[in-house]
């Protein structure tokens, strides 16, 4: 503590304005989303900034060249706003507590707290279980992903573009796959960025809407998974 949130309310002069973290690894900004939506529809709120942001080279073991290699740095950002055009059409979050050790940092939270044995055996650094990662993921993103579009009453040619969490490209072939959907469909940077955990997401929306891919009146889906491990699937129109 403090939250990250009320250093960048500060710096944006942002005075009384409420600011809180959302911890759900790579699947955070869709999840702060959603929360926005809900202080928007309610009146709570009429405009909310959600950021993704990460630092994943501070956390991760550079020892363990299997998983340090895959991640890079990297924030976007959205400001939500009502309106009478566009907007979330559908949305869905899950959670899967049991496979928490599949994905995370072991060590400096509540459930094991950190010792110099601890730093010693790098579990103050991310550790991941990549077979158990990579089977939920697959499993996980495609349920997620039906259920968001089946909700909304369309189906997957309806949608399009596929805005993913930029995980790993087998992963999202797997899921496109699936899904029956050419990967010409989805906005990918994976190659450019490696995994930017919750800020890919915001950072592929803002690569389509500058290239021209995205337009007014389309049908985006954007889809994570991370740590916890939790999921989280948004579709939105462009308004």
């Amino acid at each position: 503590m403090p939250a990250c949130a009320v250093r960048v309310q500060t710096k944006l002069g942002l005075d009384k304005v409420p600011s809180f973290d959302v911890s759900a690894a790579c699947a955070g900004f869709l999840y702060g989303m959603v929360i926005a939506d809900q202080f928007i529809k309610t009146g709570a709120a009429k405009n909310v900034l959600v950021v993704g942001a990460e630092l994943l080279s501070r956390v991760v073991d550079w020892s363990d060249r299997t998983t340090a290699v895959l991640f890079g740095d990297g924030a976007g950002a959205v400001v939500l706003t009502g309106a009478e055009r566009g907007g979330l059409i559908s949305a869905r979050l899950a959670s899967e507590g049991g496979l928490a050790d599949a994905l995370g940092i072991p060590a400096g939270g509540t459930f094991e707290p950190l010792t110099v044995r601890g730093m010693s055996g790098h579990r103050d650094k991310m550790k991941m279980v990549g077979q158990d990662v990579f089977r939920a993921a697959i499993r996980g993103l495609a349920e997620i992903g039906e259920q968001v579009v089946r909700e909304a009453g369309l189906s997957m040619s309806d949608v399009d573009w596929f805005v993913p969490h930029q995980s790993n490209m087998r992963i999202l072939s797997a899921v496109a796959d699936r899904w029956q959907v050419g990967l010409d469909r989805f906005i990918l940077m994976l190659e450019a960025t490696g995994n930017t955990s919750s800020a890919s997401v915001p950072i592929g929306l803002d690569e389509g809407l500058r290239d021209g891919r995205i337009r007014c009146g389309q049908k985006i889906l954007m889809f994570a998974l991370g740590a916890g491990i939790s999921y989280g699937a948004v579709l939105l129109e462009v308004g």
